[in-house]
Formats: C-alpha cells, structure tokens, sequence
C-alpha cells in the first residue's frame, strides 16, 4: 500500500488570494487631527504594512499612492496588523473580511484598490480521489457562498 502524505497548508501571505484590500484604521484622536483627506495624505500618518516583496501587491499599491509612506510596524500576518490597527498603531491594510468584521475599524476609500484571484489547484491524478474530490468541492462551495464577504461588498 502506498503512503499517503497528508495534504500541506501554509501561513499566507497577507492578504488572502481574492480578497480586495483595504485601508483600515482604528477612530483614534491621530485621524481627529490629521484626517486622510486623499492619498498625499497617507504619509503623515503610521502605516502597517506586508515586508514588501515580488507577490505581495499591497505594499507596492501603498507605495504608488503615496512613495513616501514609511511602515511603523511589518508583519507577514493579517491577523497581527488588525490587532495592531485595533490598538491604534496606525494605518493598516487589511483583506476586506477581516477589516469589515472588526466594528473598531473604519475604512479608507482609496483609489484602485488590489485584487488577487483565487487558484485551487489540484494533481490531475489526484482531482477525482474522493477525500480530494470532498475538500475541492467544500472550497468551490464555500468560495462561492462568501463571495459577497471576501470581495467587500
């Protein structure tokens, strides 16, 4: 009988494939004195961002709207970047699920937001195996029916 490995996650970068961006902050007394008026604004304000890098389009749309925008914290964790958000550290981007789940959190609208396809790829040998077969139809369902939350609308 062969060895079957069990299937393999990983942290994500963030944010999640498909989930459209946003700019999100904390009400906090620093937006009650400096609001963000439009993206030449962005800079003097503490942004929390992803390390920039060749897959993670979100800090390279942060820095086409404004290239002097300077992170206050980084973190490879969406998760970690809201907390920081939540405890008024700055200016976060954030997927839209998670920054639209958060009441404390109000959004920035900001031209030409990211948006990043959802790929589900699969073994061709593999695709019709019936635990494969379960789990790629729970995704396709489950992508399907939380459309509306992961697109921000």
């Amino acid at each position: 009988m062969q060895a079957v490995s069990p299937l393999r996650t990983r942290e994500a970068a963030c944010p999640p494939p498909n989930a459209p961006a946003r700019i999100q902050v904390k009400r906090w007394q620093h937006l009650a004195r400096r609001p963000v008026k439009s993206a030449s604004t962005l800079s003097s304000h503490p942004f929390l961002l992803c390390p920039p890098g060749p897959n993670v389009v979100e800090t390279a749309w942060v820095k086409q709207l404004n290239p002097a925008i300077r992170p206050s914290f980084v973190s490879t964790i969406s998760l970690a970047l809201a907390g920081a958000a939540r405890a008024s550290a700055g200016i976060a981007v954030l997927p839209r699920y998670l920054g639209d789940a958060e009441p404390s959190l109000v959004r920035i609208p900001m031209p030409d937001a990211p948006v990043e396809p959802v790929w589900l790829t699969v073994h061709r040998d593999l695709r019709n195996t019936p635990r494969i077969r379960v789990l790629l139809d729970f995704l396709i369902r489950t992508l399907r029916e939380d459309a509306a939350l992961l697109s921000g609308k």
